[in-house]
């Protein structure tokens, strides 16, 4: 099954200032279908999100934004680079425009969208370290927000060690992954 995001990836490869209208169009639409199936993965139903489009003038890309009770993520060709493509923030509601700190993803980000909708969850709860995305630093994130639903105190005694710089990542994940395994069996 071919992802969701690729059309839309591919097209931001263009420069969508000064344009044909046609391709900003195509950018927008598949920009909103993109959003709209992150908030399918975030586990949002219609009408606990807000999807709008911004066109714009003729010399920017314009902005799609995805809007929760927690989220707030814009997509658009940013002046600082390609690394910025996706504007993440936490926010109080669907009026707050100012919200938390931000944070930027490339538009790689929307290759994976359970992963991004993982990762925007914690950036809802202020769990999310470090401006860019860095794919390190981001399984880091992702592995946290994990421990934080099924944590025990077995768990946490792991999660100090490897904060403590004790044990990899990977064995603190195992150790995610049997938690989770145990919480569903129960």
């Amino acid at each position: 099954m071919r992802n969701p995001a690729t059309k839309l990836i591919e097209l931001y490869g263009n420069d969508l200032s000064y344009c044909d209208p046609s391709l900003k169009d195509t950018f927008h639409r598949e920009g909103k279908k993109v959003l709209r199936r992150l908030a399918a993965c975030m586990g949002l139903r219609p009408g606990e999100y807000d999807v709008r489009s911004n066109k714009a003038g003729i010399a920017v890309s314009g902005e799609i934004t995805l809007h929760t009770n927690s989220i707030y993520l814009q997509l658009e060709q940013s002046i600082m680079g390609d690394d910025a493509a996706l504007l993440m923030r936490s926010c109080k509601g669907r009026k707050d425009y100012v919200g938390g700190m931000n944070h930027f993803a490339p538009i790689d980000a929307l290759a994976d969208l359970e992963l991004l909708a993982v990762y925007l969850e914690g950036v809802g709860q202020n769990q999310v370290c470090g401006m860019f995305w860095n794919a390190e630093q981001v399984r880091i994130d992702i592995a946290h927000i994990r421990a934080n639903k099924v944590i025990s105190p077995e768990l946490e005694r792991v999660r100090d060690r490897f904060e403590n710089d004790e044990i990899t990542l990977a064995v603190f994940e195992h150790a995610i992954h049997n938690a989770e395994r145990t919480k569903s069996a129960a």
